[in-house]
């Protein structure tokens, strides 16, 4: 075993610089130190005393050094070494056995083991040459077979040779859990083969299919359908072919050819997907859909693919190549996501049953990588969303406000990812901010020509209640934020889950805006930046403007609130960041305190505890920023080093007052997380551009946004051990899975008309949550015969109903007993019968009634009281009665 220094590096490298102290072998310290005790002249026991000092500080000195790197590289999304198993010889294959847990590599000579953990355990000579094999639990023995060889070797558990089995030329072998056969590729042919409890022939050959296979291709890959039904579709590949065949039936449904302008080296289906993955000798990989055409192409390999892998829990492929590389390509974002170099190359890849690990295979060995899952998705939207917000209210559950690109507005739970309440602006309006009150059930919604739409949350889509112009207002706005002013700040409770709802009544908005207690309630006061620089108050009774005062020279470009501290932030084009003292209820409401002078306009700016955070970046000086200020000393500023800060531009921060840190995002894939002191506390590579992200409870849980999609990282995850002690006695609120809103009239075809023009590049391709990756197909075949079933069925029935009637002629005293009786023939009427038969059925029952009525003089209203009473369970209309 070897340590985690010696593992191939990861792009772009995680691993600290080690000094040349701790990099230089021990032999080569002692050896400087004995000469420099010799020097001083003295040889013997001071040669031992430098021995042991210079033992005991580089131990210290390498174990600081991988846990540093240990630490780093434990929050990385993705691949990261874990152990690496030498083999002197060359290595023909290897796999890993579920049952015994143990990795098994095969060389020309032996089989060897090692457990889980990297141990060795023995070895074993093998009595038959062979270079692949395949575990068949159900029937305790291994299939081994030698490419282009003509037979099967027959193995038991430990590798002792039980048997062989002559067969057409082996290209490739594949074993079918679901039918318990082996899947044997050759040359023109795709053999089914099933296993038997006869020791002296273990297997026997089933079926053969030739039919639809050219003589002269080579089957090199099997791949099976995951599937249940009459139909299981085997992906056979041949050169540049790919074979689709019915294993079940036996012939060839499709042939599917010039895939790629190189030979198919590997392929996958995707069943929750839907989805058919090939590689290519080029390098590239593709993916086509249910129809076969082409959705996407993954460039980035510069030589030959030799196997791709489908990892279900990340909705990834995993690629290996003959370039020395790994990569993990996402099929929800369709991107690569990252890219690992490897010092040797790569044979076959290997996913363990937990989904948690990946070995490789190579000439030398085996090697073992951890995966690492640190953000998981928990919705999808049909755009890709620019800013992400949760509501700090305590008196309802914590809401995330999702913003589209296109001004759309989404009202997400974080707790269960649904969707709760949809905001839907018209596109030529152009939203440049958008501001919630969930405790009121108002969103005000700031367009590019300084108009503010008020929107109310009683239905879903949310409704349009006025618009306040901006030839009304008096002003330009470019910014709003909303101060909530608490007198009682008590958190919700359980027995308050009842009454507390996304959706609010709309007599209810209005009389929550109209409530002028003077300070004895919770007030929600709505401010914003102005052009030209000034700070607004609005009456949002009668859509006017209350208070105004001047703080800036130019436009305001960000405003934020510090609620429990009484203060509100304002920053503006003029490198200026003023601080202002809030008095809800009195007539000149903000009163300036100080302000900061910054190189450069704020690009975000927060504030939370006693502390204004903020960013701003020059591209020309490749310079990107969080600063810290305190929000009471003006004096008081906090720094950090300058190798912390970000190398890309910063796409998003947040706040969380609970563990009094700070988080920052930016699009050199990483996420920064800051103590309240701007000191740099842990760093996350997520493999990913994230556009911006968000808390989402008090423990430290974060929302990311990447493109289209929301995921999620637990604070288990990445928070470091002293944060999460704080935790422990602490009380937070309940979490709330709160259900959607149900939706108005009209919206469902108004939504369905949206998701229509969804940009080519945005794809949900998001396996479902509980799906499971079976499908049921069924044959024409087993149609018909259900369908004939079902005809001989109602002819019974007929049978039946004849013999009642030629009864009932017989004796009219049973006449009554009859027409009360028929009806209960037709209860367990299979839902699935044709209505033409249900019609053709009505009117052989009315010719009885006819018949029995002229043999029995029935009255017509009789007749009329009993057909009336069975037209239900026909499922006729009036018209027929």
């Amino acid at each position: 075993m070897e340590t985690l220094a010696s593992f191939p590096r990861v792009l772009p490298p995680t691993f600290p610089k080690k000094n040349r102290s701790v990099t230089r072998t021990v032999a080569e310290a002692l050896i400087e130190d004995a000469e420099e005790e010799e020097g001083r002249g003295g040889i013997g026991k001071g040669v031992l005393d430098a021995v042991s000092r210079r033992k005991s500080k580089y131990q210290r000195q390498s174990t600081s050094v991988s846990a540093v790197a240990d630490t780093i590289d434990a929050l990385r999304h993705g691949l990261r070494p874990f152990i690496k198993l030498k083999h002197a010889k060359a290595v023909h294959h290897a796999d890993f056995n579920n049952y015994t847990e143990q990795y098994i590599l095969i060389d020309a000579e032996s089989v060897h083991f090692w457990t889980k953990t990297g141990q060795y355990v023995k070895s074993c000579k093998i009595d038959a040459l062979f270079t692949n094999f395949i575990s068949v639990p159900q029937n305790d023995c291994l299939v081994a077979w030698a490419t282009y060889a003509r037979e099967l070797l027959i193995l038991d558990l430990k590798f002792r040779h039980e048997g062989s089995i002559s067969c057409d030329t082996i290209h490739s072998v594949l074993y079918n859990e679901s039918s318990d056969e082996l899947l044997v590729g050759g040359k023109g042919c795709l053999s089914v083969w099933g296993f038997r409890k006869i020791k002296l022939q273990k297997i026997v050959c089933k079926n053969t299919i030739t039919k639809g296979i050219d003589d002269g291709d080579e089957l090199t890959k099997l791949m099976l359908e995951d599937v249940i039904g009459s139909i299981q579709r085997c992906f056979a590949v041949s050169a540049y072919r790919i074979y689709i065949v019915d294993v079940f039936g036996g012939e060839v449904l499709m042939r599917l050819d010039k895939l790629h302008s190189h030979a198919i080296t590997s392929c996958i289906f995707i069943s929750n997907l839907t989805y058919l993955v090939s590689s290519g000798g080029s390098g590239s990989i593709k993916v086509w859909n249910d129809e076969w055409n082409l959705e996407h192409v993954f460039v980035g390999h510069s030589a030959r693919v030799t196997q791709l892998i489908y990892y279900v829990p990340d909705n990834s492929v995993i690629s290996a190549s003959d370039d020395h590389t790994i990569r993990i390509w996402s099929l929800t974002f369709m991107d690569m996501m990252q890219c690992i170099e490897t010092w040797s190359l790569i044979l076959g890849l290997g996913l363990l049953p937990d989904n948690s690990t990946l070995f490789t295979f190579n000439d030398n060995g085996i090697e073992v990588w951890d995966i690492n899952i640190l953000h998981y998705g928990i919705c999808t939207l049909n755009r890709p969303i620019t800013k992400l917000e949760s509501t700090v209210s305590p008196c309802v559950p914590v809401r995330v406000m999702a913003t589209a690109d296109d001004g759309s507005l989404e009202i997400i739970s974080p707790i269960t990812g649904e969707v709760l309440e949809t905001c839907q602006v018209d596109k030529s309006l152009r939203i440049r901010c958008s501001c919630y009150v969930p405790s009121e059930g108002f969103i005000y919604c700031l367009t590019e020509k300084s108009d503010v739409l008020v929107y109310i949350t009683s239905g879903n889509p949310c409704k349009l209640l006025t618009t306040w112009l901006d030839s009304d207002l008096k002003c330009k706005a470019c910014c709003l934020v909303n101060y909530e002013y608490l007198v009682d700040a008590t958190p919700y409770s359980e027995a308050d889950l009842d009454n507390i709802l996304v959706s609010v009544r709309e007599d209810q908005c209005m009389k929550n805006v109209l409530v002028q207690s003077g300070g004895q309630t919770n007030q929600n006061i709505l401010m914003a930046g102005t052009l030209d620089g000034s700070l607004v108050i609005f009456n949002r009774r009668y859509g006017r403007i209350d208070f105004k005062i001047q703080g800036h020279d130019s436009e305001v470009y960000h405003m934020a609130c510090n609620t429990s501290q009484s203060r509100v932030i304002s920053a503006a084009n003029d490198n200026v960041i003023r601080i202002w003292r809030m008095y809800p209820f009195a007539e000149e409401a903000l009163a300036p305190m100080f302000c900061y002078y910054t190189a450069q306009i704020p690009k975000h700016l927060i504030t939370g505890m006693e502390r204004v955070f903020y960013s701003y970046e020059n591209p020309d000086t490749c310079t990107f920023v969080t600063i810290m200020h305190d929000l009471m000393v003006k004096s008081k500023k906090f720094y950090h080093k300058s190798e912390d800060d970000h190398t890309s531009a910063i796409t998003g921060i947040a706040v969380n007052e609970a563990q009094e840190c700070f988080i920052s995002s930016s699009r050199d894939n990483t996420i920064k997380l800051w103590d309240h002191e701007n000191k740099l506390l842990v760093t996350l590579a997520v493999n990913t551009v994230v556009s911006a992200l968000t808390f989402c409870n008090m423990q430290g849980d974060i929302l990311l946004a990447v493109k289209n999609e929301i995921r999620k990282i637990e604070y288990k995850k990445y928070l470091p051990e002293d944060l999460q002690r704080n935790l422990i006695g602490q009380r937070f609120p309940v979490p709330v899975s709160e259900r959607p809103v149900p939706k108005s009239r009209g919206s469902q075809e108004i939504m369905s008309k949206l998701e229509e023009t969804v940009p080519s590049g945005i794809r949900q391709n998001v396996p479902k949550p509980g799906y499971i990756p079976l499908q049921v197909i069924r044959k024409r075949e087993d149609e018909e015969a259900l369908k004939k079933s079902e005809i001989a069925r109602l002819m019974k029935r007929f049978k039946l109903l004849n013999v009642v009637v030629c009864s009932s002629l017989l004796s009219c005293q049973y006449s009554s007993l009859y027409l009360r009786a028929c009806p209960a023939l037709f209860i367990d009427l299979p839902k699935t019968t044709d209505r033409v038969d249900k019609y053709s059925f009505s009117i052989l029952l009315s010719l009885h009634f006819i018949s029995l009525s002229l043999s029995l003089s029935l009255s017509p209203s009789f007749m009329h009281t009993h057909i009336h009473s069975m037209r239900p369970l026909l499922s006729l209309p009036h018209t027929h009665t």
